[in-house]
């Protein structure tokens, strides 16, 4: 099968045999959008403009943007590079929120703290006041604790802070500056899951847990049991992933050094793909993967594919084309008020 790209918008047909005879395959195409101060989307051009998909992984303090691969997402990725601001100058904290159509996450951002030693107990310092704080997985819950045989990472986020082992290890070390304000940190020993707007890596524990199981065997052997479909390529934070975005859905975001407020409904999808296996032809939309926004940029990148399955047939005339549908629809929604 071959792709012919009348998008103008970088895509690829992955394709593979999982079976004999039974072909396996997706087309992926990306759309890249600036996002002006009135939460406007309009085809991002020039330096901005979107020349070709992910092809090497990218990586900076915000997380690891890995390179796109053949295998889908359960559904609908929301990822989001940003910086909190507190509004109005320096604060002890502030809130960062995101409402994508079924998905609603709310940070709790904090100043700088560390444990310290107060009347026998061991409690959090006053926060310092600060007027922006970058997103990262660094400035979440985890980290490394002290053990008696050197640091032990926390599985779900290495990265992180505020991980301790001991009371004693805990007194001077910092506390995360972003935490689930309905989970909020109170005690040294207090484990809550990290939380975060960021990519986060398949090989972190709340990823893991939702896609590998160990089974237990006889004489201390076990098995380990991968289940791809419960979201081992998905790239957000389990609490981001899993559900699927519609066109219309709001998106709303709250409290970041790009504006105050950020919302716009999600557009349709501007492609569709006609498939051609021998004699016969579809028409079919692409599904959203993946909703990134980097606010740091000012960019929104919206991510569609397609799943493919058909038989192998010798001397088959096979092939998709990825167009733009009629009317052209690549942006270009109107702020929402919610």
């Amino acid at each position: 099968m071959r792709l012919v790209n009348h998008s103008g918008q970088p895509a690829e047909l992955m394709q593979g045999e999982i079976v004999p005879g039974q072909m396996h395959g997706s087309v992926l195409t990306r759309l890249r959008c600036r996002l002006g101060p009135d939460s406007s989307l309009s085809l991002a051009t020039g330096d901005d403009a979107l020349l070709d998909l992910r092809r090497d992984r990218i990586e900076d303090e915000y997380g690891v943007i890995e390179p796109d691969i053949p295998y889908p997402r359960t559904a609908t990725d929301v990822i989001v590079l940003a910086d909190a601001r507190c509004p109005g100058g320096p604060k002890v904290a502030t809130k960062v929120g995101l409402r994508v159509g079924p998905y609603e996450q709310e940070l709790l951002v904090i100043g700088d703290r560390v444990w310290e030693r107060s009347l026998g107990a061991v409690t959090p310092s006053s926060p310092v006041p600060f007027e922006l704080m970058p997103l990262t997985w660094a400035h979440a819950f985890g980290g490394p604790a002290q053990g008696p045989y050197g640091p032990v990472q926390h599985p779900a986020n290495p990265l992180g802070k505020g991980y301790a082992l001991d009371a004693g290890a805990a007194v001077g070390q910092p506390l995360p500056n972003i935490e689930d304000p309905q989970a909020p940190i109170r005690a040294w020993n207090d484990r809550p899951d990290p939380v975060g707007f960021g990519p986060y890596p398949f090989n972190w524990l709340l990823r893991q847990q939702q896609c590998v199981e160990i089974v237990p065997g006889p004489e201390r052997e076990a098995r380990l049991l991968m289940y791809p479909e419960r979201g081992m390529f998905d790239r957000a934070h389990p609490r981001l992933s899993g559900q699927q975005l519609r066109p219309g859905d709001a998106v709303i975001v709250t409290g970041t050094s790009f504006a105050p407020r950020i919302a716009f409904a999600l557009p349709p999808c501007p492609f569709e793909l006609e498939i051609r296996i021998g004699g016969k032809t579809w028409v079919r939309e692409l599904e959203l993967e993946e909703l990134l926004l980097d606010l740091r940029r000012g960019l929104v990148e919206l991510s569609y594919r397609k799943l493919l399955k058909y038989p192998w047939v010798p001397h088959q005339r096979r092939e998709v084309v990825l167009r733009i549908r009629e009317p052209e629809a690549t942006s270009h929604q109107a702020p929402i008020q919610a």
